[in-house]
């Protein structure tokens, strides 16, 4: 892959500490409990800092590109789960995200590039991204980097 998107190369930042037998192309998948507290913190200050998403979104130039990850739930209620994802913005509009999915998530129904609305209430994370490479947001990356760290010192 000469030029990867630039949510998977947001993604290589926690690359050195993937497994040799994980695919080069792909970030690593980090799974992790949802009750998890570095998680549960990485979620409270995404929402706090939300109106900062919004304000960067509305004063955005054409090469910032932004991300928002949502839960999206799957399977019948007694074996319920969730897939936690990242949506390329669109646009927001009348108080709705509309956001492409940047991966599969089979257990979900949900292919890569299939739109979806999300109410900003549901945002778990939010990233935006600048051509010079500066980011602001991503705080569920950073938690998942540590997580996947321990994992791998054990």
């Amino acid at each position: 892959m000469d030029n990867p998107p630039w949510w998977l190369r947001l993604a290589y930042a926690i690359r050195s500490m993937q497994k040799p037998t994980d695919p080069p192309d792909q970030p690593p998948i980090v799974q992790a409990p949802a009750e998890d507290p570095r998680l549960l913190a990485a979620t409270r200050i995404a929402k706090s800092q939300f109106p900062v998403f919004l304000t960067a979104y509305a004063k955005r130039s054409e090469d910032e590109r932004f991300a928002v990850k949502v839960a999206v739930p799957y399977g019948p209620e007694e074996d319920s789960g969730a897939e936690h994802m990242w949506f390329i913005v669109q646009t927001i509009q009348q108080g709705w995200i509309v956001g492409a999915a940047d991966a599969d998530a089979p257990l979900a129904g949900v292919r890569a590039g299939d739109l979806v609305k999300i109410k900003p209430s549901e945002v778990e994370d939010w990233l935006a991204t600048r051509p010079d490479g500066t980011t602001l947001g991503g705080f569920s990356i950073l938690a998942l980097a540590k997580i996947h760290a321990e994992k791998a010192s054990e």
